[in-house]
């Protein structure tokens, strides 16, 4: 990968050689393109399109997740704590009657939000971050 970040896919052409895929995102994105099954994205184009934009978003939260995880100042811890605060109540609002994202289908952006809680599962394990407490959708 360009980025030096697993996972990759590798890929055969039809003329034999290899691509090689690289960005969660992308390698589900092409495997739902590509393999037999339910589908995970929604077949209408602005739905799927909406939901692209959402499993960008569950990419942000990743990267704020990292810094609420691994930072020793308390100034930043703070500040992404509210970060990611704010981020939830997004998604509070955005999301359906669940249990998934958009209702009863599972989707690609639960996909993308599943390791988002497995982290809070480790953190609240430790101490609870009371960062779901007003979400009930969320929480």
């Amino acid at each position: 990968s360009p980025l030096g970040k697993v996972p990759l896919l590798k890929v055969q052409r039809p003329d034999g050689t290899e691509a090689v895929l690289f960005e969660s995102n992308v390698i589900c994105e092409y495997l739902e393109e590509t393999q037999p099954g339910a589908r995970l994205h929604p077949e209408d184009p602005l739905a799927r399109a909406q939901h692209r934009a959402w499993m960008e978003f569950g990419s942000a939260i990743l990267v704020d997740l990292w810094g609420y995880e691994t930072t020793q100042d308390a100034a930043v811890f703070a500040q992404k704590r509210e970060a990611l605060a704010a981020r939830f109540e997004r998604v509070e609002a955005a999301l359906a009657q669940g249990p998934y994202f958009a209702g009863e289908a599972f989707s690609l952006v639960d996909a993308v939000f599943a390791p988002v809680f497995r982290y809070f599962e480790v953190f609240d394990a430790i101490s609870d971050s009371h960062l779901f407490d007003a979400l009930p959708k969320v929480n």
